[in-house]
């Protein structure tokens, strides 16, 4: 993607947004961190300024902020200007109870359901209030998870919950369950879905 000058516009801000998520991907050495990677190398051309969605936020971006404040992270640091361009949901496709969806919030960035269009993977953002059970979900994606800010605990397979924290990894095999788990600190993660992304595939 080419470096734009200031100032930027919604569209511009989108793609600076993307680029450094490519870029966060990229640090991970696993197949799911290439494909999502190289697939965001190829959007330049799946959108332009007018087909965007309008942005949408939920309570739960209250604490994004928060979140954000990290000067040093280039990712947080392309996040911080665009967090009221984007097209925040609550998580769960409908499947969650309302009083844990309503204390978290989600976007995708790209992918089938996504603020541009993509067929084959899906990314976005996810920030999960403190003092909140994400209870155990799975899919048939496999799954990466980067922390960006604060931390949580993750169980896998029905196992102990082990605290992850800032540049902390996290990755989900196919339809293997899973559950997060915040305490004293809120969660902000970056999110990618590869292989079989089909949302009907989502349980908990």
């Amino acid at each position: 993607m080419p470096v734009l000058s200031q100032p930027r516009c919604r569209f511009e801000r989108l793609h600076d947004l993307i680029e450094a998520a490519g870029l966060r991907f990229s640090q991970h050495n696993s197949p799911i961190a290439h494909n999502l990677s190289r697939a965001i190398g190829t959007l330049d051309s799946i959108a332009t300024p007018a087909t965007l969605p309008a942005p949408t936020s939920v309570p739960a971006c209250a604490a994004l902020p928060r979140l954000c404040a990290n000067p040093n992270d280039p990712l947080i640091a392309a996040l911080r200007p665009a967090l009221a361009d984007l097209c925040w949901r609550p998580p769960g496709y409908g499947k969650l109870a309302a009083t844990i969806s309503s204390q978290m919030a989600v976007v995708e960035i790209v992918g089938p359901n996504g603020m541009l269009p993509h067929a084959d993977i899906r990314f976005g953002f996810l920030a999960q209030q403190k003092g909140v059970d994400y209870p155990t979900h799975c899919h048939a994606a496999e799954e990466l998870y980067v922390v960006l800010d604060g931390s949580a605990k993750w169980a896998v397979d029905h196992g102990p919950y082990v605290t992850k924290g800032v540049g902390d990894f996290i990755y989900h095999a196919p339809n293997q369950p899973h559950a997060i788990r915040t305490e004293r600190t809120a969660l902000l993660t970056l999110w990618g879905w590869s292989g079989d992304i089909s949302a009907a595939s989502y349980s908990v």
